[in-house]
């Protein structure tokens, strides 16, 4: 099974740098995504394995009304802003509304990402989104963040292990939660067919 996680985010913040990164891609020139693109990668956590199915979106004013078709089913989303663009951090307010409205998703399932902090000391006018800020906005939201280098790689492995990770944690619980009669253990199953065998075989 595969977990669906969705990337929004305004235009140029990273978010098809991430996946490649992730994915050990080449980071290559920029080029605006049109258009959901799909990559999938497999995590380990602890001794099981999580497929997350990563939805990259486009920014663009324009393809911001399809957004919510996305995010619905999704398991988790990824808010990326741009620490040397303000503006980006400013409209994730917005991203984090279209999000909560159309799918069932809530806050602790949105990860709040600050990509290009490896620009943050080379920035210009030096007008960048501090890791207070980020930290306060996610606290407010009772979201998690992280900053990232899709460049570098930096904390791009820490972000994915965590996600996995939760939703790992999050499908025991809904297991644990499931009527019995609904869910079956393979393990458990397995081992009763064995059982079942040896009662034949005496």
């Amino acid at each position: 099974m595969c977990a669906k996680v969705v990337f929004v985010g305004d235009q140029a913040v990273g978010k098809t740098s991430i996946i490649k990164s992730i994915l050990n891609q080449d980071y290559g020139n920029y080029e605006p995504t049109v258009g959901p693109e799909q990559s999938n990668i497999t995590i380990s956590v602890n001794s099981s394995k999580v497929e997350l199915c990563l939805w990259d979106t486009a920014g663009q004013e324009v393809y911001q009304s399809l957004a919510p078709i996305y995010a619905r089913n999704s398991e988790a989303a990824i808010m990326v802003f741009s620490v040397i663009d303000p503006t980006s951090f400013q409209n994730l307010s917005a991203w984090r509304d279209l999000l909560l409205n159309s799918s069932t998703l809530d806050s602790q399932n949105i990860y709040i990402v600050g990509n290009k902090t490896d620009l943050r000391d080379s920035s210009e006018d030096g007008d960048c989104v501090t890791t207070e800020e980020g930290l306060q906005y996610a606290d407010e939201l009772n979201s998690k963040y992280f900053e990232v280098s899709a460049k570098t790689g930096s904390n791009i492995s820490e972000l994915f292990q965590t996600i996995a990770g939760d939703i790992a944690s999050e499908g025991k619980k809904d297991t644990h939660m499931a009527k019995k009669d609904t869910v079956v253990d393979i393990t458990e199953r397995n081992v009763e067919e064995k059982n079942n065998k040896k009662k034949e075989c005496c």
